[in-house]
């Protein structure tokens, strides 16, 4: 198993260091990050110094940030897909909120993208489900479809966490749950 691999953390502080990675290449996209923390919004969550939340989990680094690019990357094309279909290049927001739920971390990714179809809901996680366009003539495309699948296998199976998602009045809402490090 990968337990040895395993490390404390806060989760917080690996969400600081995708952001960190990957915020200013969204913003060239027109895409913004939100962050709000057991409820309170904070303006610049990558400068955040003294976290209150001081509850751990129990996580492989890698395989964490592996989880959160693949949804934050979802929201990322549902937006596109949006301002596609809508002709549309209106502001991309994606919203990120850790809050503690019980003896959980739970971890709320929010966006303003073009949510998911209500038939395709129960199989956003099946491997190859995908509703992107896939290139003519090619018979499969490494990759593709599998981000969510391998994020529920990996939260679920290697993370000892759950995974949910439901669609918002506007966009979608992925929930993740790791166990607090007692």
């Amino acid at each position: 198993s990968n337990q040895q691999y395993k490390d404390n953390y806060l989760a917080c502080e690996l969400i600081k260091d995708i952001l960190a990675m990957i915020a200013p290449q969204f913003e060239t996209e027109n895409i913004n990050f939100e962050f709000s923390y057991f409820h309170e919004k904070i303006d610049d969550f990558i400068s955040l110094d003294r976290l209150f939340d001081k509850d751990l989990i129990f996580v492989n680094e890698p395989q964490f940030k592996q989880v959160l690019l693949n949804i934050i990357n979802n929201s990322k094309d549902a937006i596109n897909q949006k301002r596609k279909n809508e002709h549309n290049r209106f502001n991309g927001k994606i919203i990120i909120d850790i809050d503690k739920v019980d003896k959980f971390i739970k971890i709320s990714i929010k966006d303003n993208g073009c949510g998911i179809a209500k038939y395709d809901l129960p199989k956003v996680f099946d491997p190859f489900f995908t509703t992107k366009e896939i290139g003519r003539g090619k018979n499969i495309i490494s990759g593709v479809g599998l981000g969510l699948y391998i994020s529920k296998l990996i939260v679920e199976e290697h993370l000892n966490g759950k995974i949910e998602v439901e669609n918002l009045q506007d966009g979608a809402e992925f929930k993740i749950y790791f166990p607090i490090v007692v």
